[in-house]
């Protein structure tokens, strides 16, 4: 490679239980050239999401005077869903091959200096 190469990486990721989430991430890359001049390339993806609540059912059985049963009933309730680490992690593997592949579409040339910065 001729030139020396900076990048960075900008990673957010926004969420509360029951409420909406964001996810933030690009990749900034600059290559300073030997005639001092400087390529600069970015790519970044941004998205919004809401995860919808987990369905929880229970089957709850109807008591006579409070001993006898003669059937049951099915209670339906809703509960917001949290995100595990593992689960936002996903996210971001997700996003990082996105906004590899959009840049090395956009910038081949630069791409194939940068292979080993990538």
């Amino acid at each position: 490679m001729d030139g020396e190469v900076n990048q960075d990486v900008i990673r957010e990721f926004k969420f509360n239980k029951g409420s909406s989430g964001s996810v933030l991430y690009g990749r900034v890359v600059s290559i300073k050239r030997e005639d001092s001049t400087i390529d600069l390339a970015y790519a970044i993806f941004s998205l919004e999401f809401k995860l919808s609540p987990k369905k929880i059912e229970e089957r709850r059985r109807k008591k006579f005077l409070g001993l006898i049963t003669y059937g049951s009933h099915t209670v339906v309730r809703f509960e917001e869903r949290n995100l595990s680490v593992k689960e936002k992690e996903q996210i971001f593997d997700f996003y990082r091959t996105k906004a590899l592949k959009g840049f090395k579409k956009k910038y081949p040339s630069l791409a194939a200096e940068a292979r080993s910065e990538l």
